[in-house]
Parts: C-alpha cells; structure tokens; sequence
C-alpha cells in the first residue's frame, strides 16, 4: 500500500512539474519569438523548470538562467543591438527580492521585455511596488489560467493598469493581440527648471517670445531651441509644461544640497530641467540624466599664418630625381657642343652652351644659330624634349599657385605652439575661473594670459580674428558673427579647432522619474520625424561655409612674390656688377691712359735724342 502511495506521489509531482515547464516552455518561446527578442534572462525558482527551459529555448535563444539566487544583473545592463527579454516565475522569495533589484536598476524600461509568471490573482500586489510605469513592457500570466495582462500606469505612485492583451494554451498556442498603447498623460502639468544667463524676455509672456523666432533674434538661443523641443514632447504626450526659473545651473551648498536647476529635481520641486546642463558626474549622481541629443563645444577661430610665399610651388611640380635628370640631360648636351664644335671663327664657350640649353629647356628659343647638323639634330631633339616637361610643369605649378596653400596649423597644439595670439569671450563659463580651468588644458590657459589676461565681446572677438589671433566663443555665437559679418573670401580662410573636447549636454530628471523614458522615445520621435533637424537648423547657425566660386581666378601678388624677389635679386646683383664693372674700366682706362702717356713721353724724349746723335 504504501509502496502505491509513493508511486501515485511521485507521479503526481511529475505530472504538476511537467503542466508547469513544459507550457510555460511553449510559452515563453513563442512570447519571445513574437516580441522579436534574442537574449533571455531566466529567473527560475525550481531546478528541474530550469532544465526544461534549456531543452526547450536553447536552440531559439541566447540565455542565461538563475535559479532561487537573484545575482548581479551587470549582464543585462549593457549595451545591445537587441532587446533582452527577463522571464520571471514569482513562486519563491528569491524572485520577490529579483523584483526589487530590477527596480533598483531601471530596468522597466523599453529595453526590457517582461513576462512574469504568477500563482494568483494576489500576486499582482507584488508588483505594486516596482518601477513599472508608462513605458514598461511587462506582460503577467497566471499559472492555472490562459489569460495575459499587459501592466502599465501613468507614473509610479499610481495604481497599476491592468489590460487583457492575448491568450495561450497549449492546443491553440499564443494568440496575442495587444492594441498600441496610447501615451497620454490626460493634460497632466510638468514642472521644467530653467536658468537664463541671457534674460531677455517679459516674464508675463515668457512662453510666446522663447518661441517666436523674430523675438530677440539670436539671443538666448540654446534655453530657446531646448524649449521648443520640450514643447514638442509636451504635444506628443499630451501634457502641460510650466517653467520655474532659477538662479543657477545647481551648486553644492554647505550642507550638502544642491541649489539652482539641480536643487529642484533634487527637491522634486520640478519634473525636468528644460534648461540644457553640461553632463557631470557629481550631477548625475543627484539625478538622472537624459540621452544626450547634441554636443556643446567652443572653437578657436582664426586665420592660418601664410609662408611667404608660394617658392615651395616652384620646385614641387618635379621630384628630386626628375629635376637631376633634366639637370644632367642639359650639361651633357652642353658638353657635347662644347667638345666637339667645329667653327674655327668662334668656338661657343661652355656657359654659352648651358644658356643656349637652358632657353631651349625654357621654351625660350635660342640665343644662336647652330652651324652644324649635329648641333642643329641635338637642339631640335632637345626642344621636343623640353615642349614636354614645361608642359607638365606649368600645368602643376598653375595648379599650385592658384589654389590655397595646405593649412600649418590643424591641431591645437599646433596653435598654442604658433606665434597666433588666442582670446576669450566675454560669458560666464571663460570668466568663471573654476569653470574655466576645467574646460581649457593649462598650455592653453597660459597662452591666453600670455597675450591678454582679458575676456572680448564678439564684435571685438572678430576684429581679432581679421588682425591675425585666435577667438574661442560658443560656436553658434561666433558662427552667426562670422556669417553676417565676413565676406566670403574672408570665410574661406578661416579654420576652426575646438577649444576643448566637445561636451554633452542633455535635460535632468529626478531620481526614478516616469517621464524619463517618455522623453526618450519622443526624442526619438523627433529624430525619425526630422523634427529635431529642422528646429537645430531654425535655432542654430551652422558652420558657415566657403562658396570657393570666383568669376574669375585672379593671381595674387603673394603668389607671385618669389617671381618679384628673384627679379629683384637679379638686378641688384646686376647693378652691383655693373658698378664694379664701370670701376674695372674706369681704373683701367686710366692705368692705360698713364701708360699710353708715358709711352709718349718716351717716344717723344727719343725724338729729341736721335738728331742730337745723328
């Protein structure tokens, strides 16, 4: 009897075990399959529901399971180009505190996709307490029922939404069929902090002039353009944005706390900074911070210094071994001439041999006629010869001359290095010393006091630049200067090197916020839409940019300036000769004028002589 006792247990356990892990099995494949999930993450509370689960999804998914420990989720927060999908049964307290580090960790989020399996209708108090919000994917189903509840709610004080969105039995399989969730949050009122270093508005209507793009124009410009999209979100998801302004970004106080737009959403005074912040750690570490959506950085701009010239252009066309050739070709056939020349009248010297070369070389004719055949075959070849090469050379060094000259300085290095005198704007992130010694390298700070200890307004910041120095400024600022102020040739001698590494700057929210996922997804919206584009190209200049078109390509007298010092030295050193020259003569002429006297004087004393003797 007792033996048939046993048998009937076992069995018993056998067969609740099976009802168990082998549907749920089904289930979990094909929920993930549908929910387009390739990672899993199984917490389990029975091992042999976790030995069936590896035989049934080992072939479909990448897993990892956990049974009655809830262990370090480090593995599921990181970066993935696929959803990861958390199956949890809540049959153990091991689950129930996995559902609390879940929450501790965000991760009822989009990312995640949850299918939690439950005892009873009870259960649903467990989740209660978790970060399930309007953004979550969670998915419930009762163990002795075929039923599936989507779980959701506005924010996370709220009661949960519980919505019937398919069922499943092993006979039939899933049948899913979950409507798309409306995200409205039914004209509910956010709170957004904001901070203007530029206050230019009327506070009574401070919403319609950050918005009207005439308001003001280029003023204030990042809070604005941070706004606008704020305003967009708002629209998205039905809700009503209300601004309360502060004194600052958020600095630690005394006790610890923070003020500014940090100490709100430390406080919770406010739902979101619209103003963007610079992404800090001591910052994120009081709240959470959005997916930054654009970079915030300040270049130096400046003109590049140009060599003297463009001598280099002169010599560049060839290479070295191209310019030996020509060289040895032209005093071999110099020599040729040289030796072997028949004219008994007037034997060419060798220099007038290299200048009659050199001028066929040149394309410049000849500076004889050549009396012989050999002489008159050697220059015609040379001639063919030198129609070639000045035709390549020209053409490159055409080229070089009429284009710009390669940029010296690219890096910042390079400009701290340079003789380029650097300057700041005048705005509180330069004239703030903490802030500034954060944002520049210690070379860069001592160029800059080396020059000028002081800060510039824009308009003087461009006059510096059109003098020859370097002007770091926000870069929509200093782009919206450069774009009205500068004529387009001036543009196209500009380049531009970031001050420092270009920083990030997003939206804030309290610690555990629901909106925070909403924001992400309607930027996101915003981005699929071109919504984000169109405002950043309404608000923002861009880089201004160089037409490089001319009517006419004229030929500076820079280019031509090694042309000017080469004529130049040669008709000083002409000169130099010539009056050394005319001295050789004149001393000459007067050595021989003496001698042809005293020949005279001689000539004249034997007149005398002679009679005397005859």
């Amino acid at each position: 009897m007792n033996i048939v006792w046993s048998i009937l247990i076992l069995c018993t356990i056998f067969m609740v075990s099976f009802t168990i892990s082998s549907p749920i099995s089904a289930l979990i494949t094909d929920f993930f399959k549908l929910k387009h999930v390739g990672i899993l993450y199984l917490q389990t509370c029975d091992t042999y529901n976790a030995t069936q689960f590896m035989k049934f999804l080992s072939d479909e998914f990448i897993f990892s399971m956990n049974i009655n420990s809830p262990r370090s989720l480090a593995n599921i927060v990181q970066k993935s180009d696929q959803r990861i999908g958390i199956f949890l049964d809540l049959f153990c307290e091991e689950s129930i505190q996995f559902l609390k580090l879940a929450t501790s960790l965000h991760l009822f989020t989009i990312t995640y996709e949850w299918l939690i399996l439950l005892k009873s209708e009870s259960d649903f108090s467990l989740l209660e307490n978790t970060g399930i919000g309007m953004s979550s994917e969670v998915t419930t189903v009762i163990s002795s029922q075929s039923i599936l509840y989507d779980l959701h709610r506005p924010d996370v004080s709220s009661l949960l939404i519980k919505t019937p969105v398919g069922r499943w039995s092993d006979l039939y399989g899933l049948d899913y069929n979950r409507t798309p969730r409306v995200l409205d949050l039914e004209g509910e009122t956010i709170i957004g902090s904001m901070f203007f270093i530029q206050d230019v508005y009327d506070h009574k209507n401070i919403s319609q002039q950050m918005q009207d793009w005439s308001f003001n124009k280029n003023d204030d410009v990042v809070n604005r353009f941070s706004y606008v999209l704020h305003i967009h979100i708002a629209d998205i998801y039905n809700f009503k944005l209300e601004l309360l302004v502060t004194d600052g970004w958020g600095a630690q106080k005394p006790d610890g706390h923070y003020s500014g737009i940090i100490g709100h959403l430390e406080t919770r005074a406010s739902n979101v900074s619209v103003a963007p912040l610079l992404i800090l750690p001591h910052r994120a570490a009081i709240a959470d911070v959005l997916t930054p959506m654009s970079d915030y950085w300040k270049p130096f701009v400046f003109k590049q210094p140009r060599a003297l010239g463009t001598y280099r252009a002169l010599f560049l066309p060839f290479e070295p071994a191209t310019w030996v050739t020509v060289a040895f070709i032209l005093f071999f056939a110099a020599l040729i001439c040289y030796k072997f020349s028949i004219n008994e009248n007037h034997r060419p010297t060798f220099s007038e041999n290299i200048i009659l070369f050199i001028g066929i070389i040149a394309q410049q004719g000849l500076t004889r006629d050549p009396k012989t055949i050999g002489e008159r075959l050697m220059c015609f070849t040379m001639l063919i010869m030198g129609a070639m090469v000045v035709l390549y050379y020209n053409a490159a060094t055409m080229s070089a001359l009429l284009s710009s000259t390669p940029p010296k300085i690219n890096k910042l290095d390079q400009l701290v290095d340079s003789n380029v005198p650097l300057t700041l704007m005048d705005a509180p992130y330069y004239n703030n010393k903490e802030v500034r010694n954060r944002l520049l390298d210690k070379n860069v700070r001592d160029k800059v006091d080396k020059y000028s200890k002081k800060t510039y307004g824009l308009e003087e910041g461009l006059q510096i630049i059109l003098k020859g120095g370097a002007f770091s400024a926000e870069y929509f600022a200093i782009f919206e200067g450069i774009d009205k102020k500068f004529k387009d040739s001036q543009k196209c001698d500009l380049t531009y090197i970031p001050a420092y590494k270009p920083l990030y700057v997003s939206s804030y929210f309290p610690k555990k916020s629901h909106i925070k996922e909403l924001y992400n997804r309607g930027f996101l919206r915003l981005m699929e839409h071109g919504l984000l584009r169109r405002e950043k190209e309404k608000w923002i200049v861009n880089k201004p940019k160089c037409a490089g078109k001319e009517q006419f390509l004229f030929v500076s007298l820079e280019a031509i300036t090694i042309a000017l010092a080469t004529l130049g030295l040669g008709v000083t050193i002409s000169i130099v000769v010539l009056i050394f020259e005319i001295y050789a003569y004149s001393k000459s002429k007067k050595l021989l004028n003496v001698k042809r006297r005293k020949n005279l004087h001689t000539e004249s004393s034997l007149s005398l002589i002679l009679p005397v003797i005859n």
